[in-house]
């Protein structure tokens, strides 16, 4: 599996066309939800732009309360709140509600 991030882009880049080609090879998409990121116009149209080729969309908050205020159908998406980070075997705990999470959406 190939993990993209922003850091795999270099400056002066055409970065538009890298998010493209990222997110159409990509299995799925991973929503940082954060009280900045829900406001962030860039994070949505990526979403967007995920949601339009149909890739599985898993949100990750460290906050409940953010949840409610997400400007999509929560409806949508799969949300994963993080807790417990500090725990030895949250990795684990996190990796197996992924990997459940993805043959849901893969089954439909």
């Amino acid at each position: 599996m190939k993990v993209y991030a922003s850091e795999d882009l270099s400056a002066g880049e055409n970065w538009e066309s890298q998010l493209r080609r990222h997110l159409s090879d990509s299995d799925f998409v991973i929503a940082l939800w954060s009280p900045e990121s829900v406001r962030s116009n860039f994070l949505l149209q990526d979403l967007g732009a995920a949601w339009g080729l149909r890739k599985p969309i898993i949100s990750v908050t460290t906050r409940p309360d953010v949840v409610a205020t997400l400007p999509v159908p929560q409806s949508e998406y799969q949300v994963v709140e993080l807790k417990d980070i500090d725990d030895p075997n949250y990795a684990d705990d996190l990796a197996r509600e992924f990997s459940r999470m993805l043959g849901t959406q893969n089954a439909a």
